[in-house]
């Protein structure tokens, strides 16, 4: 069983931070802030083998963080 826990706080010792953006792009996650239709706050998809992660600009800054850890998440379970 994933411990997601355990497995923030492991990634938050080792990038020296609980910034949600630095620790994805040092995971080589590709974020693009981009106009989404109505009622689409964000999603994810592999393209290539690269990962990314697809948020609506016109959200608030903690509206943007509550929508990006769901959509990093994602790509730790099995």
């Amino acid at each position: 069983m994933l411990n997601l826990k355990l497995r923030a706080k492991n990634l938050v010792k080792k990038y020296g931070t609980s910034d949600p953006y630095y620790i994805a792009r040092e995971l080589k996650f590709e974020i693009v802030f981009c106009d989404m239709p109505y009622k689409i706050n964000g999603m994810w998809r592999r393209i290539l083998r690269r990962k990314y992660i697809f948020i609506d600009e016109n959200l608030n800054e903690w509206q943007k963080k509550s929508c990006f850890m769901p959509r990093t998440r994602t790509f730790f379970m099995p």
